[in-house]
């Protein structure tokens, strides 16, 4: 949920008119929290941490502040109760382009094996049509979560050591601009 959050507050403090952060840099991040079974989601069918249903879960609970009273529901129930909600601070993949236009330099980190890749492949795009400098990296091989498993696995380790360069690259070209 963080990418999610770091997005959402994000455009909220475009669309307010309060000082926005002079980047931002999100990690695999949720950025359409709708039952939208993209090729990436469909990942989650086999990925071993971001299960189909534990995903599901997610996007309900995520949407439903009453989620937990509905609980225990099985994955019909979850598929049977899955919402579309039109709301880019729930969903920051929805926003238009004049908001976009708004949005700080931006580095989205995600994996080639992550169910979230195809939004922040989407945002990515809609961001760099909007004239927004991003990069996007991809790293492969890497589950999502990825930057939380350092220490139990040396090539997330590694992964966390690509993403440190990455954020110390947009630092260097922020303070060239100041």
């Amino acid at each position: 949920a963080g990418g999610n959050l770091v997005t959402s507050t994000t455009l909220k403090a475009i669309t307010n008119n309060i000082r926005k952060p002079d980047a931002v840099v999100l990690s695999y991040a949720a950025l359409l929290i709708q039952f939208y079974p993209s090729p990436s989601r469909l990942l989650s069918l086999i990925d071993p941490l971001l299960m189909f249903g534990i995903l599901l879960r997610c996007l309900n609970a995520y949407q439903d502040p009453n989620y937990l009273s509905t609980c225990p529901r099985t994955i019909n129930d979850e598929l049977r109760m899955t919402r579309s909600i039109n709301d880019m601070y729930l969903s920051p993949l929805l926003a238009d382009a004049e908001t976009l236009k708004q949005f700080p330099r931006t580095v989205i980190i995600a994996s080639d094996f992550d169910p979230c890749l195809d939004e922040n492949v989407m945002f990515s795009s809609k961001l760099h049509d909007a004239g927004v400098d991003v990069r996007m990296e991809i790293v492969p091989g890497m589950p999502h979560g990825f930057l939380a498993f350092a220490q139990m696995s040396q090539e997330c380790q590694l992964g966390v050591d690509h993403v440190t360069r990455k954020i110390a690259d947009l630092v260097k070209r922020m303070t060239k601009k100041h």
